[in-house]
């Protein structure tokens, strides 16, 4: 159970998404994550996972240059492990629900600073696992009209 398998972990996002063109906007994202876990369990030797997920959420600003987004999505969890003593890989899909909040700061023209706290609860077959997810950078949009 990948619940037990990893204590802490690290990596990168990348997101796409649109939105309307209303102050208080709907926002739609699709999140790829990738994550280097490091592992408590004895045997494992190493331990990664990708999230993808399809978000949709609700954009209010209560200052010019402050944005909140909380979100709510779905996807998959891709686990990959290697054991330790026989080299074997393994690869499992987890379905997997989230709650995040966006926070956003412009600092310029569609550059901002921005913060994502959350948290994932994934399913497993022996059970259901939860962590908190917390993503911190900087975001340039790129606007272009369809």
């Amino acid at each position: 159970m990948y619940g037990s398998v990893a204590d802490y972990g690290a990596g990168f996002a990348f997101s796409a998404g649109a939105k309307t063109d209303m102050p208080e906007t709907l926002s739609m994202r699709f999140l790829v994550e990738f994550h280097r876990m490091h592992p408590q369990a004895a045997d494992i030797d190493s331990y990664n996972f990708i999230q993808l997920c399809l978000l949709a959420g609700y954009s209010m600003k209560p200052h010019p240059e402050l944005t909140f987004t909380p979100m709510a999505g779905a996807g998959y969890l891709a686990h990959h492990l290697k054991n330790r003593t026989d080299h074997a890989h393994s690869l499992y899909l987890d379905p997997h629900v989230c709650l995040y909040l966006d926070i956003a700061r412009r600092i310029g023209n569609d550059v901002s600073l921005f913060a994502l706290p959350g948290t994932v609860l994934f399913f497993e077959k022996d059970g259901r696992f939860a962590y908190l997810n917390i993503q911190a950078g900087v975001r340039k949009n790129f606007n272009t009209r369809l």
